[in-house]
């Protein structure tokens, strides 16, 4: 499976995951989005330590832009 990339994102809400996991399928830009359960991130942002609900996103995807089968 050369050529191909997995790409790992998270979101603040469920409807933001679903909306750009759909917008890639519907582009042909992946061929798979999964939307995974809850997680909890803890980061450093502008200075101080957050903590945050958010939902993992994993999609499979090809680095050059070409129509999914």
């Amino acid at each position: 499976m050369s050529g191909i990339a997995s790409v790992y994102a998270t979101f603040a809400s469920d409807e933001e995951a679903r909306r750009v996991g759909r917008a890639l399928i519907e582009e042909r830009l992946a061929a798979c989005v999964n939307i995974l359960g809850p997680c909890h991130s803890i980061y450093r942002w502008q200075g101080k330590v957050e903590e945050a609900a958010r939902l993992p996103r994993s999609s499979r995807l090809r680095p050059a832009r070409r129509s999914w089968r």
